[in-house]
């Protein structure tokens, strides 16, 4: 009778309650607006780390100073000041009649996000390219300067693709990174995936089901860009192969 007893007070988990609506709504909202933060704050960031690793790997000193800088300020902060920053801040800064009109703005939460994520990630992207540039990429550049290359064409036809491409592997891990920090914007009210879940947990009481639910839904989200960066790295290997 005990045995029968305790059984009965088992927690049972109702996996049907995340079909009822209008939780399914509420969670693929979430997926979508993860996957658009995830894919605007890493193009973002890509070339603002590339314009920064430039920067800091010119012989300009009015260049490479402030680059230097600001990617040792934005990596002594943590990720989620930089949202909060652009989503309190930022308005305080504009004129007041703009400033208004941000604060007014439904798509304001998302956009702070995205420039917070992006600064955020540019700092180590810029690191990584320009330790690559620094070790394995001086040769080229030293050839380029020699056979007479400056300017754009310096940068974009001979140092960049380069650098790139000897550092892919490195920029899939920082993305892969990128992607699981846009968890963080749910502290500005960006519904995305884990807001989402918070708010499926409040209105369902399932919070083991729920969680577990997103849980998957990150892992897989997460192994398909894996796949598409894996993809990424082994075409650019095989062009460089048959170039080579």
């Amino acid at each position: 009778p005990d045995s029968r007893q305790r059984r009965k007070g088992m927690f049972h988990p109702h996996w049907e309650v995340l079909l009822e609506p209008p939780y399914p709504s509420i969670l693929l909202t979430g997926v979508w607006i993860t996957v658009l933060l995830a894919l605007i704050s890493s193009v973002a960031s890509f070339f603002l780390g590339v314009m920064l690793a430039v920067g800091r790997a010119s012989g300009s000193r009015t260049a490479r100073i402030p680059c230097t800088f600001f990617c040792d300020i934005v990596r002594s902060l943590p990720g989620v000041f930089w949202l909060l920053l652009f989503f309190f801040c930022l308005p305080v800064l504009l004129p007041e009649g703009a400033g208004l009109a941000l604060n007014g703005w439904d798509g304001f939460p998302f956009f702070a996000a995205c420039l917070g994520l992006s600064v955020n990630n540019s700092p180590y992207i810029a690191d990584i390219l320009y330790s690559v540039m620094g070790v394995s990429g001086k040769n080229a550049m030293d050839a380029a300067r020699l056979a007479g290359l400056r300017g754009a064409v310096f940068w974009c036809r001979v140092v960049l693709p380069q650098a790139v491409a000897a550092s892919l592997a490195a920029i899939s891990i920082r993305m892969l990174h990128n992607f699981k920090n846009t968890s963080l914007a749910m502290v500005i009210s960006v519904p995305e995936l884990t807001w989402a879940s918070q708010e499926v947990e409040s209105l369902s009481f399932a919070g083991l089901e729920v969680t577990t639910a997103a849980t998957c839904i990150y892992l897989a989200m997460g192994g398909v860009l894996s796949l598409l960066l894996h993809w990424l790295r082994s075409s650019v290997r095989r062009r460089c192969r048959l170039e080579g």
